[in-house]
């Protein structure tokens, strides 16, 4: 017989042993090598003592947990090491042993102060202390809370203490072995660590500050760190961190500390004077972990300040099926693992201030313009612009001013970054991100640069996977020009596919997203060519509540009574509604090929035709349907979602795009700002990628009105002998000169327009002819440049 069959028997006859033959058992099971121990011996232990603890000796259960405790401290493996571990607590669990757990966890503490085992012992702290209630019990069985016995662990025993001493010991300790001259890597910090701390550096960090975070948020209200044991932690793990991985565990620990429901164990105005001294002065260089940590406590403070307003958007969760109207089918409205509802599921804020007098902000700023890793800089620059962007009620009619004092900032920055080129790059990073940002909803009629011109007209195509049908195309074709903006391009598909444009997710060939905040690029900044296919998918949006079909008073609604006169008046001739058209408006809300011998139709009549001519008047069907709609609700209002209403009872091909004010946008505020022009155009003259992303920019930018005026005006050109061409364009910079000949260009392709049919001369086509830089070296210079994805410039024959 194996030793594992031996086992078995022996497990299926414990119910029936007594106390000396467990006791002999037990001790021989104990007296083997730890590393003979497996789960086997492990599971008979548990075995034997399941049914027969009360009938075991008096120290039998002591002994029992004894020799489980010196597994979870001893055995080599893992698994052995965990396996134990639960059972020690079952068995510290039972009434025999319910008042040693204290002393246990007593001589944890005393482990965690010499600084052996450490992390086995915080394993059996956190397990026994699971097993205490989190209220007190309505029976005598449990004399603590796992609060009670917290605080009381802290009070007599000094926990947390000891717990924090025990980080920068463990630190001190290894570092002392490094070998002088080597250089620290986590690797080397492993090598030096003894068998009995087995896991690596990083990880006895972590469970370290994991115990402290499950210690803090189990302890009560009144269980707290003072703001110089919070700062000592601070320095030892930021300031001086041996690896820089070691710095996350201190930021991911804080941050979840401060968001969770216990809360970090500092009152409000330490944490106040801890995010200023320690935590916004080491911002340089900060890894996406620690800007979350940032963010967290930033956000935290201004809220409890009244100075941010927390929002929950709310996300989409309800499925609207459009069935089928004249054979058109309509997907499903929501998704719930589209990116756009994780979005907007997400926590959001709205200033109640100006973002100037945020506790935190210059510091926020310093990170968006200094971020060493992109992660940080996205996310930056995402709370940066949201801050400036989503703005609560009692602020919001200082929307211009608000906006202006971010692009004034930019300003001031741009100017003192003089030569320093990466500073630079970041500040255009930061206006274009606000453009984007301000510009989902599309920029109006206010034209960008580039998009003066037309530019080439395109054919672009966009797989319909929104909806489909009989009078709807499965492939959508579009013509637009390249100055058209990528919103317009979203509202065209919208209209064509019977939808509403912030419905319309749009795909490249490459599956990569044409993205709401792109929505103010003309279709040339994104390189989309002609005859390009597209695909689209439906994206959610936020649920609209049903409106009453029928009110208490038993009145149906006006908007449905306007429905169902619409509904009759297509189907029906001269007042009266066949059985044949009442077929066709059934088969219009189920698409199921609905006849006049349906049984559904005969009925209606059978019911609603009083006079039995076969017809039914307005007032019948207005009966009929006002009838269903306080009797069969859900019905009606599958029949208005075929035939595309919403839950207002607005029809979705009928719901106006909603305006844009343009004095508002971020584009128009720079464009009345001659200085923005000044410091963009001085950029030009920088070369290498600060040119290129200022041209750029400029470019996204309306023309710049004084450039614009001067050149309309043709001072010295229009009427003279001998025009002076650089009264109104620059022969110094090839940039402006593009920049300026493009609006040229402009006013040349008006005029053209203007004459189109009457065989008029364009009088900017002559003044032209004798422009000599309009062929000269400086424009063929440029021929690679081109705006908005076409080159402008063009060689006469």
């Amino acid at each position: 017989m194996c030793i594992r069959d031996s086992y078995k028997v022996l497990s299926e006859v414990s119910i029936h042993f007594k106390a000396g033959q467990l006791d002999f058992l037990l001790d021989r099971l104990s007296a083997m090598p730890r590393t003979k121990i497996g789960t086997e011996e492990i599971d008979l232990v548990y075995d034997l003592t399941r049914f027969s603890l009360s009938s075991s000796s008096a120290n039998f259960a002591e002994r029992l947990g004894r020799f489980y405790w010196s597994l979870v401290l001893e055995a080599e493996k893992p698994e052995i090491r965990d396996q134990a571990l639960v059972k020690f607590c079952d068995v510290m669990k039972s009434w025999e042993l319910r008042d040693a757990r204290y002393n246990v966890l007593l001589e944890c503490i005393s482990n965690l102060e010499r600084g052996y085992v450490v992390l086995p012992s915080i394993k059996i702290m956190t397990k026994l202390i699971e097993t205490f209630p989190s209220s007190p019990s309505s029976s005598l069985s449990e004399k603590y809370t796992k609060a009670i016995l917290i605080i009381r662990l802290q009070q007599e025993n000094k926990l947390v203490d000891t717990l924090l001493k025990s980080i920068t010991a463990f630190k001190t300790s290894l570092l002392k072995q490094v070998p002088a001259g080597a250089t620290i890597t986590e690797s080397l910090l492993d090598g030096l660590l003894s068998n009995n701390e087995r896991a690596g550096y990083i990880t006895n960090l972590t469970e370290r500050f994991n115990f402290l975070f499950f210690v803090l948020g189990n302890g009560a209200p009144d269980l707290s760190i003072t703001y110089t044991m919070l700062s000592s932690l601070w320095d030892e793990m930021i300031m001086r961190a041996a690896v820089p991985s070691e710095r996350d565990i201190m930021f991911k620990w804080f941050r979840e500390a401060a968001e969770s429901k216990a809360g970090l164990p500092i009152n409000f105005d330490e944490l106040l004077t801890f995010f200023k001294e320690k935590i916004a002065r080491n911002v340089v260089g900060l890894t996406p972990e620690g800007f979350s940590c940032f963010q967290s406590v930033f956000c935290i403070l201004n809220e409890r300040l009244t100075k941010l307003q927390r929002v929950t958007t709310p996300a989409p969760t309800q499925t609207y099926h459009y069935n089928s109207i004249y054979g058109t089918q309509y997907i499903s409205y929501s998704n719930p693992d589209d990116d756009r509802t994780k979005k907007d599921q997400e926590l959001e804020f709205k200033a109640l201030v100006f973002p100037s007098e945020l506790i935190g902000i210059d510091e926020l700023w310093g990170i968006a313009i200094a971020a060493a890793s992109e992660s940080v800089l996205e996310k930056s620059t995402a709370l940066l612009t949201s801050l400036y962007l989503q703005l609560g009620a009692d602020i919001e009619d200082r929307i211009v001013d608000v906006r202006k004092e971010y692009l004034t900032r930019c300003v001031g920055f741009l100017k003192e970054a003089a030569d320093e080129e990466e500073t630079t790059l970041r500040i255009l990073h930061l206006v274009k991100a606000f453009l984007n940002e301000s510009e989902r909803k599309g920029v109006g009629s206010l034209r960008s640069h580039s998009a003066l011109t037309k530019g080439e007209l395109l054919t672009i195509y966009v797989n319909n996977s929104i909806t489909t049908g009989t009078d709807v195309p499965a492939k959508v074709e579009l013509k637009l020009y390249s100055n058209a903006s990528v919103f317009d391009l979203r509202v065209q598909f919208a209209k064509a596919a019977k939808t509403t444009w912030d419905n319309v997710k749009l795909m490249r060939a490459s599956q990569k997203e044409i993205k709401d905040n792109e929505n103010g690029k003309t279709l040339g900044e994104l390189r989309l060519r002609n005859s390009e296919t597209l695909s689209s998918a439906k994206r959610p949006t936020p649920p609209i509540p049903q409106v009453p079909l029928v009110y208490p008073d038993g009145t149906v609604n006006p908007k449905l009574v306007k429905i169902i006169d619409d509904w009759y008046d297509i189907h029906s001739t001269d007042s009266k509604m066949s059985m044949e058209q009442c077929a066709g408006f059934i088969h219009a809300c189920t698409n199921d090929n609905c006849r006049a011998e349906d049984t559904r139709v005969k009925n209606i009549f059978a019911r609603w035709d009083s006079d039995k001519d076969g017809y039914l008047t307005r007032k019948e069907f207005q009966g009929f349907y006002q009838l269903a709609a306080l009797e069969r609700e859900k019905v009606v209002w599958s029949n208005l979602h075929s035939h595309h209403y919403r839950n207002d009872l607005k029809k979705v091909t009928e719901v106006e795009t909603e305006s844009i004010d343009v004095r508002i946008l971020p584009r128009y505020l720079i464009s009345q700002n001659p200085e923005f022009f000044t410091l963009l155009f001085s950029l030009l003259d920088k070369g290498g990628r600060v040119t290129l992303e200022a041209w750029k920019l400029l470019n996204r930018l309306p023309t710049s009105p004084e450039t614009f005026k001067r050149i309309i005006a043709l001072d010295g050109v229009r009427g003279a002998a001998n025009p002076k061409w650089d009264n109104i364009l620059d022969l110094h910079s090839n940039y402006r000169l593009l920049y300026e000949l493009h609006v040229l260009e402009f006013l040349m392709e008006e005029q053209e327009e203007a004459n189109l049919g009457e065989g008029g001369v364009n009088p900017f086509e002559e003044l032209l002819k004798g422009c000599l830089l309009y062929t000269s070296d400086a424009a063929d210079d440029l021929l690679c440049v081109d705006l908005g994805g076409r080159r402008i410039i063009k060689k006469k024959k």
